[in-house]
Protein backbone atom coordinates (compact mmCIF):
# COMPACT_ATOMS: atom_id res chain seq x y z
CA UNK A 1 0.00 0.00 0.00
CA UNK A 2 2.71 2.48 0.68
CA UNK A 3 3.64 2.55 -2.88
CA UNK A 4 -0.09 3.40 -3.87
CA UNK A 5 0.25 6.16 -1.66
CA UNK A 6 3.49 7.22 -2.82
CA UNK A 7 1.69 7.24 -6.29
CA UNK A 8 -0.90 9.31 -5.49
CA UNK A 9 1.03 11.58 -3.74
CA UNK A 10 3.59 12.21 -6.83
CA UNK A 11 0.50 12.63 -9.12
CA UNK A 12 -0.95 15.73 -6.63
CA UNK A 13 2.81 17.34 -6.99
CA UNK A 14 3.11 16.85 -10.70
CA UNK A 15 -0.43 18.16 -11.49
CA UNK A 16 0.05 21.27 -8.33
CA UNK A 17 3.33 21.88 -10.41
CA UNK A 18 1.09 21.86 -14.30
CA UNK A 19 -0.90 24.43 -11.88
CA UNK A 20 1.89 26.63 -11.31
CA UNK A 21 3.29 26.70 -14.85
CA UNK A 22 -0.03 27.79 -16.80
CA UNK A 23 -0.57 30.31 -13.85
CA UNK A 24 2.91 32.32 -14.76
CA UNK A 25 1.84 35.43 -16.93
CA UNK A 26 2.55 34.41 -20.47
CA UNK A 27 4.25 37.55 -23.06
CA UNK A 28 1.72 37.07 -25.90
CA UNK A 29 2.88 38.96 -28.83
CA UNK A 30 6.61 38.74 -28.46
CA UNK A 31 9.39 36.28 -28.92
CA UNK A 32 12.67 36.21 -27.18
CA UNK A 33 15.37 34.54 -29.13
CA UNK A 34 18.61 33.53 -26.90
CA UNK A 35 21.73 32.80 -28.73
CA UNK A 36 23.09 30.01 -26.08
CA UNK A 37 26.45 29.59 -28.51
CA UNK A 38 30.06 29.66 -26.70
CA UNK A 39 30.54 33.30 -28.57
CA UNK A 40 27.33 34.80 -27.40
CA UNK A 41 24.61 35.39 -24.80
CA UNK A 42 22.78 38.20 -26.67
CA UNK A 43 18.79 38.17 -25.90
CA UNK A 44 17.04 39.48 -29.02
CA UNK A 45 13.61 40.50 -28.05
CA UNK A 46 11.03 41.67 -31.15
CA UNK A 47 9.99 45.54 -31.67
CA UNK A 48 6.51 44.89 -29.92
CA UNK A 49 7.55 44.50 -26.07
CA UNK A 50 4.92 43.84 -23.54
CA UNK A 51 5.88 45.90 -20.52
CA UNK A 52 4.66 45.25 -16.93
CA UNK A 53 3.93 47.80 -15.07
CA UNK A 54 4.41 48.07 -10.98
CA UNK A 55 0.58 46.97 -10.54
CA UNK A 56 0.76 44.33 -13.15
CA UNK A 57 -1.03 46.13 -16.10
CA UNK A 58 0.35 45.53 -19.31
CA UNK A 59 1.23 48.47 -22.19
CA UNK A 60 2.58 47.92 -25.59
CA UNK A 61 4.89 50.31 -26.95
CA UNK A 62 7.36 49.94 -29.71
CA UNK A 63 10.81 49.40 -29.21
CA UNK A 64 12.28 52.46 -29.97
CA UNK A 65 10.18 54.50 -27.98
CA UNK A 66 11.14 52.97 -24.74
CA UNK A 67 13.64 54.92 -22.64
CA UNK A 68 16.78 52.93 -21.45
CA UNK A 69 14.83 52.39 -17.80
CA UNK A 70 11.87 50.86 -19.41
CA UNK A 71 13.72 49.04 -21.67
CA UNK A 72 15.58 47.57 -18.65
CA UNK A 73 12.49 46.90 -16.73
CA UNK A 74 11.24 44.68 -19.77
CA UNK A 75 14.41 42.97 -19.63
CA UNK A 76 14.05 42.53 -15.73
CA UNK A 77 10.28 41.15 -16.87
CA UNK A 78 11.72 38.67 -19.17
CA UNK A 79 14.29 37.37 -16.89
CA UNK A 80 12.30 36.99 -13.93
CA UNK A 81 9.68 35.01 -16.13
CA UNK A 82 12.12 32.78 -17.40
CA UNK A 83 13.31 32.07 -14.35
CA UNK A 84 10.01 31.19 -13.22
CA UNK A 85 9.73 28.82 -15.66
CA UNK A 86 13.29 27.18 -15.40
CA UNK A 87 12.16 26.76 -11.83
CA UNK A 88 8.59 24.99 -12.67
CA UNK A 89 10.00 22.68 -15.23
CA UNK A 90 13.10 21.55 -12.80
CA UNK A 91 10.34 20.61 -10.39
CA UNK A 92 8.05 18.90 -12.71
CA UNK A 93 11.51 17.24 -13.84
CA UNK A 94 12.39 15.95 -10.37
CA UNK A 95 9.03 15.01 -9.78
CA UNK A 96 8.64 12.86 -12.99
CA UNK A 97 11.86 11.01 -11.90
CA UNK A 98 10.28 10.46 -8.74
CA UNK A 99 6.62 8.91 -10.88
CA UNK A 100 8.76 6.80 -12.74
CA UNK A 101 10.80 5.65 -9.89
CA UNK A 102 7.51 5.14 -7.82
CA UNK A 103 5.88 2.80 -10.74
CA UNK A 104 8.79 0.81 -11.12
CA UNK A 105 9.05 -0.50 -7.99
CA UNK A 106 5.11 -0.92 -8.22
CA UNK A 107 6.02 -3.49 -10.68
CA UNK A 108 8.52 -4.87 -9.10
CA UNK A 109 6.49 -5.61 -6.13
CA UNK A 110 3.30 -6.73 -7.52
CA UNK A 111 3.10 -10.23 -7.61
CA UNK A 112 2.01 -11.08 -11.27
CA UNK A 113 -2.06 -12.07 -11.39
CA UNK A 114 -3.21 -13.83 -14.28
CA UNK A 115 -2.25 -17.33 -15.72
CA UNK A 116 -0.26 -15.30 -18.56
CA UNK A 117 2.04 -13.08 -16.39
CA UNK A 118 2.69 -15.79 -13.86
CA UNK A 119 3.79 -17.83 -17.23
CA UNK A 120 5.39 -14.82 -18.29
CA UNK A 121 7.18 -13.68 -15.33
CA UNK A 122 8.96 -17.29 -15.20
CA UNK A 123 9.74 -17.68 -18.09
CA UNK A 124 12.09 -14.51 -18.35
CA UNK A 125 13.10 -15.58 -14.47
CA UNK A 126 16.86 -15.79 -14.61
CA UNK A 127 17.25 -14.20 -18.11
CA UNK A 128 19.94 -11.39 -18.54
CA UNK A 129 18.13 -7.63 -18.21
CA UNK A 130 16.91 -6.14 -20.97
CA UNK A 131 16.24 -9.49 -22.81
CA UNK A 132 13.65 -8.97 -24.93
CA UNK A 133 14.47 -5.73 -26.05
CA UNK A 134 18.55 -7.23 -26.52
CA UNK A 135 16.93 -10.09 -28.70
CA UNK A 136 15.33 -7.64 -31.28
CA UNK A 137 18.01 -4.95 -31.72
CA UNK A 138 21.32 -7.27 -31.52
CA UNK A 139 21.05 -9.75 -33.74
CA UNK A 140 24.63 -11.53 -32.73
CA UNK A 141 23.32 -11.71 -29.00
CA UNK A 142 19.73 -13.25 -30.68
CA UNK A 143 21.67 -16.13 -32.80
CA UNK A 144 24.33 -16.36 -29.15
CA UNK A 145 20.94 -16.73 -26.67
CA UNK A 146 19.42 -19.02 -29.34
CA UNK A 147 22.59 -21.46 -29.36
CA UNK A 148 22.59 -21.79 -25.69
CA UNK A 149 19.44 -21.97 -25.11
CA UNK A 150 19.29 -24.70 -27.77
CA UNK A 151 22.37 -26.38 -26.20
CA UNK A 152 20.65 -26.54 -22.55
CA UNK A 153 17.26 -28.24 -24.28
CA UNK A 154 19.17 -31.05 -25.55
CA UNK A 155 21.69 -31.46 -22.56
CA UNK A 156 20.87 -34.57 -20.90
CA UNK A 157 22.52 -33.53 -17.79
CA UNK A 158 20.32 -30.45 -17.00
CA UNK A 159 17.21 -31.03 -15.20
CA UNK A 160 14.27 -32.26 -17.35
CA UNK A 161 13.22 -28.35 -15.87
CA UNK A 162 15.75 -27.15 -16.92
CA UNK A 163 15.42 -28.35 -20.03
CA UNK A 164 11.71 -27.71 -20.53
CA UNK A 165 12.51 -24.44 -19.65
CA UNK A 166 14.99 -23.74 -22.06
CA UNK A 167 12.77 -24.89 -24.81
CA UNK A 168 10.39 -22.67 -23.63
CA UNK A 169 12.93 -19.62 -23.80
CA UNK A 170 14.13 -20.67 -27.22
CA UNK A 171 10.55 -20.04 -28.59
CA UNK A 172 9.95 -17.50 -26.87
CA UNK A 173 13.34 -15.86 -28.45
CA UNK A 174 12.51 -16.82 -31.95
CA UNK A 175 9.04 -15.36 -31.92
CA UNK A 176 10.55 -12.31 -30.77
CA UNK A 177 12.69 -11.75 -33.89
CA UNK A 178 9.62 -13.15 -36.19
CA UNK A 179 11.32 -17.11 -36.38
CA UNK A 180 8.16 -18.70 -36.08
CA UNK A 181 9.33 -22.14 -37.71
CA UNK A 182 12.99 -21.99 -36.84
CA UNK A 183 14.14 -23.21 -33.50
CA UNK A 184 17.65 -23.32 -34.20
CA UNK A 185 17.66 -27.02 -35.25
CA UNK A 186 14.04 -28.12 -34.69
CA UNK A 187 14.50 -31.70 -35.27
CA UNK A 188 17.40 -32.19 -32.91
CA UNK A 189 14.59 -29.84 -30.15
CA UNK A 190 11.93 -32.36 -30.47
CA UNK A 191 13.77 -35.19 -30.34
CA UNK A 192 15.27 -34.30 -26.77
CA UNK A 193 11.58 -33.43 -25.76
CA UNK A 194 10.59 -36.95 -27.04
CA UNK A 195 12.93 -38.70 -24.91
CA UNK A 196 12.13 -36.61 -21.72
CA UNK A 197 8.75 -37.23 -22.22
CA UNK A 198 9.63 -41.05 -22.33
CA UNK A 199 12.20 -41.08 -19.63
CA UNK A 200 10.63 -38.69 -16.91
CA UNK A 201 8.83 -39.64 -14.02
CA UNK A 202 6.98 -37.10 -13.33
CA UNK A 203 3.68 -36.72 -15.53
CA UNK A 204 3.40 -32.85 -15.74
CA UNK A 205 7.22 -32.34 -16.86
CA UNK A 206 5.94 -35.19 -19.51
CA UNK A 207 3.13 -33.20 -20.61
CA UNK A 208 5.15 -29.70 -20.74
CA UNK A 209 7.65 -31.47 -22.84
CA UNK A 210 4.89 -32.82 -25.61
CA UNK A 211 3.58 -29.30 -25.46
CA UNK A 212 6.53 -27.42 -26.83
CA UNK A 213 6.96 -30.30 -29.46
CA UNK A 214 3.19 -29.27 -30.05
CA UNK A 215 3.96 -25.71 -30.50
CA UNK A 216 7.36 -25.98 -32.54
CA UNK A 217 5.85 -28.61 -35.36
CA UNK A 218 6.78 -32.27 -36.44
CA UNK A 219 9.00 -32.10 -39.13
CA UNK A 220 10.62 -35.68 -38.96
CA UNK A 221 8.26 -38.00 -40.42
CA UNK A 222 10.27 -41.16 -39.23
CA UNK A 223 7.81 -39.79 -35.84
CA UNK A 224 4.66 -40.28 -36.88
CA UNK A 225 4.42 -43.35 -36.23
CA UNK A 226 5.48 -43.08 -32.45
CA UNK A 227 2.59 -39.77 -32.15
CA UNK A 228 0.27 -42.49 -33.68
CA UNK A 229 1.00 -44.54 -31.11
CA UNK A 230 -0.07 -41.95 -28.32
CA UNK A 231 -3.03 -40.99 -30.25
CA UNK A 232 -4.45 -44.21 -30.30
CA UNK A 233 -2.90 -45.85 -26.87
CA UNK A 234 -2.01 -43.70 -24.50
CA UNK A 235 -4.21 -43.53 -21.15
CA UNK A 236 -3.78 -39.86 -20.83
CA UNK A 237 -6.97 -38.23 -22.95
CA UNK A 238 -5.00 -35.17 -23.20
CA UNK A 239 -1.84 -36.43 -24.06
CA UNK A 240 -3.88 -38.22 -27.48
CA UNK A 241 -5.10 -34.77 -28.23
CA UNK A 242 -1.84 -33.23 -28.03
CA UNK A 243 -0.33 -36.21 -30.07
CA UNK A 244 -3.44 -35.43 -32.73
CA UNK A 245 -2.61 -31.90 -33.49
CA UNK A 246 1.17 -32.73 -33.62
CA UNK A 247 0.26 -35.36 -36.13
CA UNK A 248 -1.43 -32.44 -38.09
CA UNK A 249 2.34 -30.20 -38.21
CA UNK A 250 3.20 -33.37 -39.90
CA UNK A 251 0.47 -34.07 -42.58
CA UNK A 252 0.50 -30.09 -43.21
CA UNK A 253 3.92 -29.42 -43.68
CA UNK A 254 4.89 -28.91 -47.33
CA UNK A 255 8.68 -29.03 -46.45
CA UNK A 256 8.15 -33.27 -45.89
CA UNK A 257 7.84 -35.11 -49.04
CA UNK A 258 4.06 -35.85 -50.39
CA UNK A 259 4.68 -39.23 -50.11
CA UNK A 260 5.64 -39.66 -46.61
CA UNK A 261 3.10 -36.94 -46.17
CA UNK A 262 0.21 -39.48 -48.26
CA UNK A 263 1.04 -42.59 -45.88
CA UNK A 264 0.52 -40.54 -42.57
CA UNK A 265 -2.63 -39.40 -44.32
CA UNK A 266 -3.85 -43.31 -45.39
CA UNK A 267 -2.69 -44.30 -41.40
CA UNK A 268 -5.07 -40.91 -39.97
CA UNK A 269 -7.67 -42.20 -42.22
CA UNK A 270 -7.37 -45.91 -41.54
CA UNK A 271 -7.58 -45.49 -37.36
CA UNK A 272 -10.59 -42.72 -38.01
CA UNK A 273 -12.79 -46.09 -39.48
CA UNK A 274 -10.75 -48.30 -36.76
CA UNK A 275 -9.86 -46.83 -33.66
CA UNK A 276 -12.17 -46.63 -30.84
CA UNK A 277 -14.21 -44.08 -30.38
CA UNK A 278 -11.73 -41.73 -28.43
CA UNK A 279 -9.34 -42.07 -31.29
CA UNK A 280 -12.16 -41.21 -33.78
CA UNK A 281 -13.30 -38.28 -31.97
CA UNK A 282 -9.89 -36.92 -31.72
CA UNK A 283 -8.82 -37.21 -35.83
CA UNK A 284 -11.83 -35.95 -36.05
CA UNK A 285 -11.49 -32.66 -34.90
CA UNK A 286 -8.17 -32.27 -36.30
CA UNK A 287 -8.55 -33.76 -39.62
CA UNK A 288 -12.44 -33.75 -40.52
CA UNK A 289 -14.20 -36.63 -41.92
CA UNK A 290 -12.58 -39.86 -43.56
CA UNK A 291 -13.97 -38.60 -46.94
CA UNK A 292 -12.64 -35.13 -46.42
CA UNK A 293 -8.81 -36.05 -45.47
CA UNK A 294 -8.92 -38.21 -48.97
CA UNK A 295 -10.11 -35.23 -50.96
CA UNK A 296 -7.35 -33.38 -49.60
CA UNK A 297 -4.84 -36.35 -49.73
CA UNK A 298 -6.34 -36.59 -53.59
CA UNK A 299 -5.53 -32.36 -54.12
CA UNK A 300 -1.79 -33.17 -53.08
CA UNK A 301 -0.49 -36.44 -55.04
Amino acid sequence: MKYVFSLIATLAILLSGYAVFWAIPQMQNHSVAIDDTASSNTALISDDVQIFSAESQANHQPLASLSQQELLQVLQQVERHLQQQGAVLQQQGAVLQQLQTTLNELQQNTAPTSHYEKEYAELLQGMPENFESRLKSDPQYAEQMRYELFTQATDVNQTDQQRVKAVQQLIFASHSIGLHDDYYNNRQVVSAMVQLSNDTPDQAMRIKALEQISSIGLQDPEMNKYFLDLVTNDDNAYVRTLSGHILSSSLYNSDIPKSQRQALGDDIKAFMVQGDATTQKILEQQFGSPERLQQWLDEIK
